[in-house]
């Protein structure tokens, strides 16, 4: 089983992938039942890093050329 990561951590985790979302917006996708799949244990909440590269993958990315 792989390393756990909170939302703080999770939000570095992205960035390090060139990724950049504060952790509140990790908090407000799960109140509308967005984003990266996550585990909650009693209060707390964590991710794996599969389950975040899953999401990322799935992000459609647009510059201003494609619009």
């Amino acid at each position: 089983m792989g390393r756990k990561y909170n939302t703080k951590e999770a939000a570095e985790l992205m960035k390090t992938w060139g990724i950049s979302f504060a952790s509140g917006t990790l908090e407000v996708w799960r109140c509308r039942k967005e984003g990266p799949r996550y585990t909650k244990i009693r209060s707390r909440v964590f991710y794996t890093e599969e389950s975040l590269r899953e999401f990322c993958r799935g992000l459609e990315m647009k510059t201003a050329d494609s619009i």
